[in-house]
């Protein structure tokens, strides 16, 4: 995947700020996720601020709402 990755110019760093696309951490935790979640990849697809609502669920369980962020999970990858 890193050489595809490469390949592709993502891992390239832009030339008017000095940061990649994609650096190799972050495409080795999204591999590492949507292996683990293959629906992950899918809903990403259909709905491009997956990731950015994960984000915002994932802040709420460091702060202590465990429960909530996994049945708001369970309902983002049903599609409800």
């Amino acid at each position: 995947m890193l050489y595809i990755a490469s390949s592709q110019g993502l891992l390239d760093k832009d030339l008017k700020t000095g940061i990649a696309e994609v650096t190799p951490e972050q495409l080795g935790k999204f591999i590492a996720l949507v292996s683990a979640y293959p629906d992950m990849l899918a809903e990403s697809v259909a709905d491009p601020s997956f990731f950015q609502k994960l984000e915002f669920y994932l802040t709420w369980e460091r702060q202590g709402c465990r429960k909530t962020l996994l049945m708001l999970i369970r309902t983002m990858l049903r599609g409800g």
